[in-house]
């Protein structure tokens, strides 16, 4: 029988690995975590996190349903879908072609989330000076990624390429209004701390992001997909990767033809609908 909690505990475990996996998002939600840090996103730590997720995965699977509580039941499945999304996530390589302004994407995560993050304490305001100087390690993994995927043929997509350096572009552009100098620690932090800050992003930061958009401009524009192929079917494993997402966003093993069936029966049912309060309210069926 297993231990009383067992399943919260693996619940405990999966959080504590994606704060190693993605530490901007305990700091972003309030939580402990290695605030200092970025995520490290080359193959060998998506390897790493990979084989973690598996082990959580695997002993949550043994637990015997049976022998748990109600509540722990429903933690062991969640336990055991969120990690195995989590493996999906890994096996999906989408960093490697995942360019554009949204925030899915590297260099956009950066300028979107950082400056959402509070500085309520000298210890968070010291955290984050050291996470901007982790942001040229960052972009330089992601770079190596966009090489990756080129080199396999996972490539992005051109006129999403392009948003990005525009993106980057502005960024660039406008050094007296940047967004990352936007968090701001509590009264009392040493009196030196909005030098230091600007001297890390003029020194560091800036260039970082003017290397990584060149690096977007010179190598990886020009075997950009065009805009009539945007779609993950383009991709060697491109129909795999598609039914993976599916996975992680739908938490269930419907395959996509069928819930692309499921929406078109909905559709149907929805102009049935339309039809009958159409004739009842507006004296027409005709949609």
């Amino acid at each position: 029988m297993p231990e009383a909690g067992a399943a919260s505990a693996l619940a405990d475990e999966l959080i504590g690995v994606l704060q190693d996996q993605e530490p901007l998002m305990p700091t972003i939600l309030g939580l402990d975590g290695p605030h200092e840090l970025l995520g490290d996103l080359s193959e060998a730590a998506d390897a790493g996190f990979r084989a973690r997720f598996v082990d959580i995965a695997d002993r949550a699977t043994a637990l015997d349903p049976d022998t748990l509580s109600a509540d722990e039941r429903i933690t062991r499945a969640v336990v055991i879908q969120q990690a195995m999304a989590r493996i999906d996530l890994v096996d999906s390589r989408l960093v490697e072609y995942t360019v554009t302004d949204l925030f899915v994407a590297p260099a956009a995560v950066l300028l979107s989330m950082l400056p959402l993050i509070g500085l309520p304490s000298p210890e968070l305001a010291e955290a984050y000076l050291h996470r901007l100087g982790e942001i040229p390690a960052h972009l330089t993994g992601a770079a190596d990624r966009h090489r990756a995927g080129i080199a396999a043929g996972r490539v992005p997509v051109a006129h999403l390429v392009e948003s990005a350096i525009k993106h980057i572009d502005r960024y660039l552009s406008d050094p007296d209004n940047d967004p990352l100098a936007r968090p701001v620690p509590p009264a009392g932090v040493a009196a030196d701390f909005a030098a230091r800050r600007d001297a890390v992003l003029a020194d560091v930061v800036r260039p970082a992001f003017a290397a990584y958009r060149d690096v977007l401009i010179n190598e990886i524009l020009s075997h950009g997909r065009p805009a009539d192929r945007p779609g993950l079917r383009w991709l060697p494993g491109g129909d795999a990767d598609y039914a993976r997402m599916v996975r992680v966003h739908t938490t269930t093993e419907r395959t996509p033809e069928e819930l692309h069936e499921t929406g078109l029966a909905i559709v149907e049912k929805l102009r049935a609908e339309y039809a009958e309060i159409g004739k009842r309210v507006l004296g027409t069926d005709d949609l």
